[in-house]
């Protein structure tokens, strides 16, 4: 059975603390954007590794309500 792509999110907080979502449930809680973004990308990672495949970019959201997709390199 081959696993499906997991997508991770960090929305816009204008306080603490910032949250790392997947697409139906949480899977951190971070005291920064830049942690978030960081663990994020290292779950990222992880799956990739584990599943031998290229999972979606990390989407985070802007203060303008507005969406990115970042990679390692752009962390």
């Amino acid at each position: 059975m081959v696993p499906e792509k997991v997508r991770l999110f960090v929305p816009f907080s204008s306080d603490t603390p910032w949250v790392v979502r997947g697409e139906a449930a949480r899977v951190g809680t971070f005291r920064s954007r830049d942690e978030a973004v960081s663990a994020a990308l290292a779950m990222r990672s992880r799956l990739v590794r584990a599943h031998g495949r290229v999972h979606p970019p990390v989407r985070v959201q802007e203060s303008d309500g507005s969406w990115r997709d970042v990679v390692e390199s752009d962390a």
